[in-house]
């Protein structure tokens, strides 16, 4: 297997279909990022991909550091072995 260089990866490129305010998370393919500038719809934006965060909990969501890292890994899982859970 080989690998293409592409960009430095602590940020990417990202032009949002909506508005989006600073500190959105975003799912952008296999990515996650966090929008640190409000971006508006239709302009190129940047998304950060690296660094710590303080991700404040809505009222009323449910979150599970469990059910996020498992989330995480079965996109990686699909993403880089095309495979379906359990991955061999």
């Amino acid at each position: 297997m080989k690998a293409k260089y592409i960009q430095k990866g602590d940020a990417v490129d990202y032009i949002p279909n909506q508005d989006m305010d600073a500190g959105e998370i975003v799912c952008l393919g296999n990515l996650i990022g966090i929008t640190r500038i409000p971006i508006k719809a239709g302009t190129l934006g940047t998304l950060t991909l690296s660094g710590v965060f303080d991700i404040i909990k809505q009222a009323g969501v449910t979150f599970s550091w469990r059910q996020c890292l498992l989330e995480l890994f079965f996109r990686i899982c699909r993403a880089y072995w095309s495979c379906s859970w359990p991955c061999h």
